[in-house]
């Protein structure tokens, strides 16, 4: 007895992991126009030139990784300065994102601020018609 489907022999659980992941995105993709995942970062070091670095990429497993971001039109970086958040799509050695939309391509984007008790947002800097 394995316990878990990821436990198979040779890996075999993983592909019903994928499949499900997919099965799901597929069908959230159903419900809306316009969808966003939020997901946590994977902190990993590396080295380069002698040196080392963390870099920060999607915290999923395996394959589901390229799989959605492959999927996806863009992979943004959101990350708070003061009373402002700030959704990035530049991609440099720390931080894995970019989009394919020429009008998020390498910004970033105030997305929200809060001030005066009032929360502002600007998805229209996202979603433009």
């Amino acid at each position: 007895m394995y316990g878990n489907i990821t436990s198979l022999p040779n890996g075999a659980g993983w592909q019903y992991q994928r499949e499900a992941m997919t099965k799901i995105i597929e069908f959230i993709k159903t419900l809306a126009p316009r969808i966003i995942l939020v997901g946590h970062v994977r902190e990993t070091l590396l080295e380069k030139n002698g040196s080392e670095f963390n870099s920060s990429d999607l915290d999923l497993t395996g394959k589901v990784k390229r799989i959605i971001s492959s999927q996806s039109d863009a992979i943004g970086y959101l990350y708070r300065k003061g009373n402002t958040n700030i959704l990035s799509f530049r991609t440099n050695d720390e931080i894995s994102c970019g989009a394919r939309p020429t009008h998020l391509k390498n910004k970033e984007i105030e997305i929200s601020k809060y001030e005066e008790d009032v929360l502002h947002t600007f998805w229209d800097k996202v979603y433009i018609d």
